[in-house]
């Protein structure tokens, strides 16, 4: 019997994610029932359901955290969302040829960045045009999210892996320091 090859990690199906941990169930999450996609499909008339799971389908992950886990592994790293969005002049991409370069659709009702975005955290990121009606997705009273993580609340990330020393350290956005370390 082999002493070393027992599992220091969590359980599978024991970790829970951001909106299990931020108390929040299916009910919280409202499906958009918005018809943003209605050009895109030739302006096909789909009733309430089908609406949504367009919607759902084309801007939610559907809750596939492991998909965009193991593509980000596939990948080597090559993929950067960053990277792909971004319109800094140093790439050989931007909005002005997305759909050419990588086979990207833009979104519409942008504009490519003209330079460094403050509210952004300084990307280059597409500026959504001011003549254009609001975002439906970006009314956050009827979409609310989870403001935890990336989103709002600092979160120990130790705190995933059920490391007992994070327990005591939920919220300070600090990893606990592993013994022997300064």
């Amino acid at each position: 019997m082999a002493a070393g090859c027992r599992s220091h990690g969590p359980r599978p199906g024991t970790v829970l994610d951001e909106a299990k941990r931020a108390g929040l169930d299916a009910k919280h999450f409202k499906a958009a029932d918005e018809d943003h996609f209605h050009d895109m499909d030739g302006g096909l008339t789909l009733d309430v359901d089908a609406i949504e799971g367009r919607n759902m389908w084309i801007v939610w992950t559907g809750g596939n955290d492991r998909f965009w886990d193991a593509i980000s592994t596939f990948s080597f790293g090559t993929l950067d969302f960053l990277r792909t969005l971004s319109s800094h002049p140093s790439m050989h991409y931007g909005r002005r040829n997305r759909w050419v370069y990588l086979g990207l659709v833009n979104e519409p009702c942008f504009s490519e960045a003209k330079g460094p975005d403050p509210n952004r955290y300084g990307l280059w990121l597409d500026v959504r045009d001011p003549n254009c009606a609001p975002d439906p997705f970006a009314d956050e009273k009827k979409y609310p999210g989870a403001k935890i993580g990336a989103r709002g609340t600092t979160v120990n990330p130790m705190i995933f892996f059920s490391l007992p020393s994070a327990a005591a350290d939920r919220t300070s956005g600090t990893a606990p320091r592993r013994p022997g370390t300064r």
